[in-house]
């Protein structure tokens, strides 16, 4: 079974597409004492993103430009970044939607295509959303009894993610060495593309908007709000997804759909 590692993102922004990390922690299980490929139970990376943080992204994590002002950039972590993650299933809180597209992204600018297509995947924070629609602090205070008191450091959240984790796995009375089931049981019901989840299977079982005025249509019925998306500022792996179904052999779309915008 592939080892599982614990990461966590803080970042200039939110969108995948332009933001860049300024922190990221990973950490395998503490109470295993299972090492990482270095010989750490934790890896700690503090990265100048090459722009300025905006105050009110500061406001959430704390992070100023002065405390990155002197560390490398993302390029320089990469290729060590990723032979620690590449082999491993991974665990986070919300990492669905955020750390994980962002750190593909990175990978991307640096020349490296992550493929995920033997990742389990596995969300803390959407199981305990689905379980009991709460946040990572409440989390924390509703299965571990106390308060998680550094919230918004990479470090403070993959060690309280851990604690979230294990606490779940043992009140639910679910199986650690089973990742499908807790894969299945940790995120969402819909099945995505992309790894943002702006393409999903449809119900008829082909790839649709996930998203947006659109969402349900499958892509190859409107073709021209995805040549909209590629125009705009969606995600390199959203594109790459866009442009394999855009290119397949079911292509027809005529002058009108080409031209179309969604708005």
């Amino acid at each position: 079974m592939r080892k599982l590692i614990c990461i966590d993102i803080e970042a200039t922004g939110t969108n995948p597409a332009t933001d860049k990390i300024i922190q990221l922690g990973i950490s395998t299980d503490l109470s295993t004492k299972e090492f990482m490929p270095d010989g750490c139970l934790i890896e700690n990376y503090m990265i100048n993103p090459g722009r300025p943080i905006p105050p009110e992204s500061t406001a959430i994590h704390g992070i100023t430009d002065a405390h990155v002002a002197e560390y490398p950039l993302f390029e320089n972590y990469a290729r060590h970044i990723y032979s620690v993650v590449k082999d491993c299933d991974l665990l986070g809180f919300n990492l669905s939607n955020f750390d994980v597209p962002m750190l593909w992204e990175e990978f991307y600018r640096c020349g490296i295509e992550w493929d995920l297509s033997e990742t389990r995947i596995l969300d803390a924070g959407t199981l305990f959303k689905r379980r009991e629609e709460r946040t990572l602090a409440a989390a924390v205070q509703f299965y571990c009894g106390r308060e998680h008191k550094h919230a918004h450091n990479a470090i403070g959240d993959v060690n309280a993610t851990w604690d979230v984790w294990n606490a779940q796995v043992a009140r639910y009375g679910l199986t650690d060495a089973d990742r499908e089931t807790l894969e299945r049981e940790s995120n969402y019901e819909e099945k995505r593309v992309d790894i943002a989840g702006k393409i999903v299977i449809g119900k008829d079982g082909r790839p649709a908007y996930g998203f947006g005025k659109q969402k349900g249509v499958a892509v190859m019925d409107d073709t021209g709000y995805a040549l909209w998306m590629l125009r705009a500022d969606f995600s390199e792996n959203t594109k790459m997804h866009l442009e394999k179904i855009l290119n397949g052999p079911r292509v027809e779309a005529n002058a009108t759909q080409m031209a179309g915008e969604p708005f």
